[in-house]
């Protein structure tokens, strides 16, 4: 017994023990709401898309997380280099992004972002439910011929900007999505991703450097 000298009451540590008990269940409150709004904004990052701004020409591109990877959600329209629109028309720049030669796409994403590897590639189709349902989860909601679009589960928001070749012919706008890596096959050729209307898979390929691309970029 502990008799209290302002009152003449006496305690029994009653009261100290209740105190403790209290910090002890703000403590566990704190660990929990912790570990809850890690999960929360591990789930907000992979599902609300961010914003780039492109200091060269104040260009905005969405982005996305993905795992722990962070994309643009769009495709790469900085003007640079061997570059073109598709078909020559600056509406397809703005629908699809640009068409870059390989040279040109190594150096061409914003300051603190670069053209991914191939294994980078790879991570992201890991991540988005292995290579034969990766394209679904990856392909656009709409833009792709005949229905062949996709579910966009990963808000990549792929689409199908064609690509070009050196003698100004462009190809399969609509039909085909064509990216770049940085990642070499030899001195001719470098490996690229690409996505089809007709099937929910993703292949990688290599292609003459020479052939015109589109490009998505990778935060570093």
């Amino acid at each position: 017994m502990v008799i209290c000298p302002s009152c003449g009451c006496e305690h029994d540590g009653y009261s100290k023990k209740k105190v403790l008990a209290i910090i002890a269940v703000f403590i566990v409150i704190g660990f929990i709401f912790a570990f809850k709004y890690d999960s929360i904004n591990s789930m907000i990052e992979g599902f609300m898309h961010g914003v780039l701004v492109d200091s060269r020409g104040k260009q905005e591109y969405k982005t996305i997380k993905i795992g722990n990877q962070v994309w643009m959600a769009e495709n790469l329209k900085f003007k640079v280099g061997y570059s073109a629109c598709y078909a020559n028309l600056d509406e397809n720049c703005e629908k699809y992004g640009r068409l870059y030669d390989w040279v040109t796409a190594l150096t061409a994403c914003p300051e603190g972002w670069h053209l991914p590897s191939s294994t980078e590639w790879q991570i992201l189709i890991n991540n988005s439910g292995g290579k034969e349902i990766a394209g679904r989860n990856l392909k656009n909601e709409t833009g792709w011929d005949e229905g062949g679009n996709g579910s966009n589960s990963k808000r990549f928001s792929a689409l199908p900007g064609g690509l070009g070749y050196s003698n100004a012919v462009f190809y399969s706008a609509g039909g085909s999505g064509n990216w770049w890596s940085s990642t070499e096959q030899n001195s001719s050729n470098a490996y690229y991703l690409n996505m089809f209307y007709q099937t929910s898979d993703v292949s990688d390929s290599d292609g003459n450097k020479l052939s015109l691309f589109s490009v998505r970029c990778i935060k570093n």
